[in-house]
């Protein structure tokens, strides 16, 4: 046990001796200090836009409602938005689950669609497989819609 102190007792003296060099690396620190507070500076800088591919996300879509409305002089901040933004999608996915088709003009038609039951192969040993019959929501895009993408 007595090695056990003595072995604790050592590195005790090490930070002493590190302590009496301390001054001496001062100099040579000050440096390092200096590059660290200036690296924040480049953090602080404005996010840099999403690319073009990038798919929106709900904080994105909620953003742009807000910067809308506040450009159309409408005073709503970003908790309400959300909870509109929120209340549409459960609008919509309660329309499609109640008459299976939902209709927004200039956009496009969701609609359930039905997938017949099939066989498929395991990715494991390619042996056949029995899908089940399924269903799934499609998207009819409107005409509109298509050519103003062209």
């Amino acid at each position: 046990m007595s090695k056990k102190k003595e072995t604790a007792a050592a590195p005790k003296a090490a930070p002493k001796a590190e302590t009496k060099a301390a001054p001496k690396a001062e100099t040579k620190v000050a440096p390092k200090a200096e590059t660290k507070a200036a690296a924040p500076a480049p953090k602080a800088a404005a996010p840099a836009p999403k690319a073009a591919s990038a798919a929106m996300t709900k904080r994105d879509l909620i953003n742009a409602v807000s910067e809308k409305a506040a450009a159309a002089g409408v005073t709503l901040n970003k908790t309400q938005i959300t909870q509109i933004v929120s209340e549409l999608f459960e609008a919509i996915k309660g329309e499609i689950a109640a008459s299976a088709k939902y209709q927004q003009p200039r956009f496009g038609t969701f609609e359930v669609r039905e997938r017949k039951a099939r066989t498929g192969r395991s990715p494991k040993g390619g042996a056949p497989i029995e899908i089940p019959a399924s269903k799934s929501v499609g998207l009819k895009v409107s005409k509109l819609l298509k050519d103003s993408l062209n």
